[in-house]
């Protein structure tokens, strides 16, 4: 009876250390597993961010390329929307630029690429005469804005002449150029990522 009840212990004994054992084991395991998530969830935020930064970078790349040019000075001097037509509108859209929009240094819209529909909204998303205090102080700009329903990513730049790669010359005028952030986004984002979980939440009210 002695003998029965210590090997009654001493199988109670492995069963409880066997019980610690896979439960320690499968700690670790899931440990390991949620450090693995969790890369693998930083990865895809990094790779993620630098696909978005190299979409952004083609429309911010058309537009400093674009605004130091002499026969936009000219255009600008000569009021001429036509030339703004023939050589922007037709090109934007490939480098990811939906609105474009050139301002004079005296606050007046030179010229606008919106569609005709879109004309019986609001023709621009903010007060250009802040708009235009900040530009003097800091031409080239990058943010967001919220127009005409749309969320929008706009980047500035001043015009200037050709010979001006420094940039440092008298603002001829202003251009922002805007990449709509919607559905035909998030699909070219999805191409280049292979993610489809991708949507623009709304910002939340205050």
């Amino acid at each position: 009876m002695k003998t029965r009840h210590q090997l009654l212990i001493l199988f109670s004994s492995a069963f409880m250390l066997l019980l610690v054992t896979a439960f320690l084991l499968l700690s670790v395991i899931s440990y390991k597993n949620n450090i693995l998530l969790k890369d693998g969830e930083k990865d895809l935020k990094k790779e993620t961010n630098k696909v978005i930064s190299l979409i952004s970078l083609s429309v911010e790349n058309w537009v400093y390329d674009n605004t130091y040019w002499d026969e936009l000075v000219t255009a600008f001097k000569k009021q001429d929307s036509s030339w703004v037509t023939d050589n922007y509108i037709a090109t934007m859209g490939k480098f990811g630029a939906n609105y474009l929009w050139l301002i004079n240094t005296d606050g007046t819209v030179f010229y606008n690429s919106l569609s005709t529909k879109k004309q019986q909204g609001d023709l621009f998303f903010m007060n250009i005469p802040v708009l235009l205090d900040t530009l003097r102080k800091k031409p080239f700009k990058h943010f967001f804005v919220s127009f005409n329903n749309e969320t929008v990513e706009i980047f500035t730049a001043p015009v200037q002449p050709s010979k001006d790669i420094t940039r440092t010359s008298p603002h001829q005028g202003y251009m922002l150029a805007g990449q709509i952030i919607n559905k035909a986004y998030f699909e070219r984002l999805s191409v280049y990522t292979e993610d489809n979980q991708y949507d623009l939440l709304p910002l939340a009210n205050h």
